[in-house]
């Protein structure tokens, strides 16, 4: 069979692909530490599952307007109410099978083949896929680590101009934990403004994980005239540890989420009723839960950067949320293993991090930065510690070339 040009022009997302991988090599026999996937390892809190089984009891297992169940638009949209002091309704939210879904709806929404998608690099990995995917041409932001990987806005002022219709801005970020402050969005809004036909899409979906307390810092909290141009997307994978629950929602202007609705509505139709009434119980019930799990990050956090900074040498930013380490690899670049070969870059190191000493990590190729990698520190400090501990007799294995 022939596929769309569509089709062919697309790579499989990286931490997929790699999760893939390291199962396959599990599945042989071989004791692989995946790392790979950004997915907690915490059970989803008891009242939530709770909430599932009721609803499955009471036969709530039909379809839902495509916008999703009102209640829980509802639900939410007083919440960002709350938090911004802005007026929402539950005609400004739509509920997606995951945030994923969410960011595609919007964007193809949206896009015409002659426009433009800021990206913030380092940035998640589907950003530029789903862009591109839409006819979009991507632009790139670099930061750098000496910065906290936190974006310039003279430098974010050169990329954009009258044919950019999104800015992406992901807070806590994924891959690095940075979290930009009141001052760097401030930054932000203001050369938005500028630009009339200029939305940002502020992925939320880490708010909750961060480790100096508090809540992350919202665009909105500085620029509330930016509302009708901002659509806020976050989830329940992440905080509430509901990834294969698979819902997300997105919030912002009336007129895009009626667009986004009937998109969707020629796709999945509604998410997964039970996921919703379950998500019900996860905005309403304790976050205690979510604390919790925060303390257990953070001393995971802290026992891989210890590791890798103090014995294997690695220079890497603590992040302050989210739950991943991004070690630069510079130093190992061009160095030989004696049965792996050349390291000729990152995702050679990847690769002999996975075929080597059996660790799963993402190359930050996958994220727009070659020189780094991204790991997950969302298993238990027993594994952690093992697999930090392969990771670091790997690199000392190598040797100049």
């Amino acid at each position: 069979m022939k596929f769309s040009p569509l089709v062919e022009m697309l790579s499989p997302s990286a931490t997929v692909a790699i999760a893939d991988n390291a199962s396959s090599m599990q599945r042989r026999g071989l004791d692989v530490i995946g790392l790979a996937a950004g997915e907690p390892d915490f059970p989803t809190p008891a009242h939530i599952k709770q909430a599932a089984y009721s609803a499955i009891g009471q036969n709530f297992t039909r379809y839902t307007e495509v916008a999703g169940l009102y209640a829980l638009r509802n639900i939410v949209s007083r919440r960002y109410e709350e938090r911004f002091k802005l007026k929402y309704a539950a005609e400004n939210v739509v509920m997606g099978a995951g945030a994923k879904q969410v960011v595609f709806n919007a964007l193809l929404s949206t896009l015409t083949p002659d426009d433009e998608v800021v990206l913030i690099a380092p940035f998640w990995v589907s950003y530029a896929d789903i862009a591109k995917m839409c006819g979009a041409t991507v632009r790139v932001l670099r930061t750098a680590a000496q910065d906290g990987f936190i974006p310039a806005a003279a430098e974010l002022r050169k990329l954009v101009n009258d044919r950019t219709r999104w800015l992406i801005i992901n807070n806590p970020n994924n891959p690095t934990g940075a979290i930009y402050d009141r001052e760097t969005l401030a930054g932000i809004a203001d050369i938005v403004r500028d630009f009339p036909n200029l939305w940002v899409m502020s992925d939320d979906i880490y708010e909750y994980i961060v480790y100096a307390g508090g809540v992350t810092p919202h665009i909105l909290q500085v620029a509330p005239d930016l509302q009708s141009r901002t659509l806020v997307v976050s989830g329940f994978s992440k905080a509430y540890s509901m990834t294969g629950w698979r819902l997300g929602y997105a919030v912002g202007d009336g007129d895009l989420v009626a667009a986004m609705v009937r998109l969707q509505s020629q796709s999945t139709t509604n998410a997964n009723t039970i996921s919703q009434h379950a998500a019900i119980a996860a905005l309403d019930g304790s976050r205690l839960s979510i604390e919790d799990n925060n303390r257990t990050l953070l001393r995971r956090r802290d026992l891989c950067h210890r590791s890798l900074v103090e014995e294997g040498d690695f220079e890497c930013v603590i992040p302050e949320g989210a739950f991943y380490l991004f070690p630069a690899l510079d130093k190992y670049i061009g160095r030989v293993h004696e049965h792996f070969g050349l390291i000729a870059n990152g995702n050679d190191f990847v690769r002999f991090l996975l075929e080597v000493a059996h660790v799963a990590v993402v190359p930050g190729s996958a994220f727009g930065a070659d020189s780094h990698f991204r790991l997950s520190f969302v298993s238990s400090e027993e594994v952690l510690r093992k697999a930090c501990s392969r990771i670091v007799d790997g690199v000392r294995q190598l040797r100049q070339a």
